[in-house]
């Protein structure tokens, strides 16, 4: 392994919010195959300790931060499509409430037109009838 070149291999994150990070990242090793030594098995088991094979070790390891970053990625998706689908319904009540109150100024003008034209028409008759009584 290089071990000079330990410190190129970690990672920190510079611009991303803490919050979207887990607390908690614990690795399984149950997840991850275990290597088989023939002379040493016995003695290392005794010591309770499990050996893995690098190549597994590093996939196993790889799987579980996929997995971890993609149940991120979905949660985060979700919240976001949760302040959608909030905002939305405030515009849609803001639209029926903006409908509504145009439905009554709509109903006012039609009654106003209504009596308007009931008047109109009242008076083109009032006026028939005077010409048809001076006549």
């Amino acid at each position: 392994m290089n071990e000079g070149n330990s410190d190129s291999n970690s990672s920190t994150i510079a611009d991303g919010d803490e919050n979207d990070i887990p607390k908690k990242f614990k690795l399984d090793r149950k997840k991850i195959q275990t290597a088989t030594l023939v002379d040493e098995n016995d003695e290392i088991n005794q010591l309770g300790l499990s050996v893995f094979n690098q190549v597994d070790l590093e996939q196993g390891l790889i799987d579980q931060v996929d997995d971890v970053v993609a149940s991120q990625e979905r949660q985060h998706k979700f919240a976001h499509i949760e302040k959608q689908i909030q905002s939305l319904e405030q515009t849609i009540s803001s639209l029926r409430s903006n409908i509504t109150a145009k439905q009554q100024i709509l109903s006012t003008i039609d009654r106003a037109t209504y009596l308007a034209s009931r008047k109109d028409v009242q008076k083109a008759n009032l006026e028939k009838t005077i010409k048809e009584l001076v006549c």
